[in-house]
């Protein structure tokens, strides 16, 4: 059986389209899913491993395993991170005058 997908983008009106063949309705939805969760990205790290992610950040100013950990987040918890590092950006340039 041949489906096409259509995925919406970021920008408006925009969508991704995937021409493929799969055997059966299952396997449709499944593809889609997986599609959609390919081009949306990952749901991210788990609550307890990102906020240990943050905690060190925090307290040593840097994070083992950065670019790793940075692949792996979630758009939302790549926005969250880099409020953190502007936030203690500027306590630390507020604490130096």
């Amino acid at each position: 059986m041949k489906v096409t997908y259509r995925i919406p983008a970021k920008a408006q009106y925009g969508y991704i389209e995937l021409d493929t063949e799969v055997e059966g309705i299952e396997d449709a939805l499944a593809g889609y899913e997986d599609a959609v969760r390919a081009y949306q990205g990952s749901d991210g790290l788990p609550t307890p491993e990102f906020n240990a992610t943050i905690d060190e950040y925090m307290n040593t100013g840097h994070v083992l395993g950065g670019l790793e950990l940075w692949g792996r987040m979630s758009d939302n918890q790549k926005f969250c991170f880099q409020e953190v590092k502007k936030s203690m950006k500027r306590l630390e340039a507020k604490n130096n005058k």
